[in-house]
């Protein structure tokens, strides 16, 4: 689960290194979803992203914006560009703020560690 608050190139490019690690694994049961810490305003920008980049994996927003209680409940850092949190049954294994695409090895390897222990 990815939390992004921008809709940047940077940020496109991690949502794709995301859907690209789901879609390797999706066989040996690894999901994901990332959510825009934004309102509905962003809707078509995310159906634009996921259309022109392919992305399989589910692309959502915040009703209430980034006045969500949802980032509160995730404890999500308000002043981060984005907070990646890798869990399994309820438990966060792995969680990192301001990741960018060079950088994500870390997630990559605690998404693919849930994987080993699955099989």
């Amino acid at each position: 689960m990815a939390f992004i608050k921008d809709d940047s190139e940077v940020s496109a490019r991690l949502v794709e290194k995301i859907d690209r690690l789901v879609m390797a694994y999706r066989e040996q049961g690894l999901r994901g979803f990332v959510v825009y810490i934004a309102g509905p305003e962003i809707k078509d920008r995310l159906e634009r992203l996921a259309a022109e980049r392919r992305l399989t994996i589910p692309l959502t927003y915040l009703p209430k914006g980034a006045d969500d209680p949802a980032l509160q409940k995730y404890r999500v850092d308000r002043t981060a560009s984005n907070t990646v949190i890798v869990y399994t049954r309820k438990k966060a294994v792995h969680v990192a703020t301001n990741v960018t695409p060079e950088a994500f090895e870390p997630i990559a390897q605690a998404a693919r560690s849930i994987v080993a222990r699955r099989e």
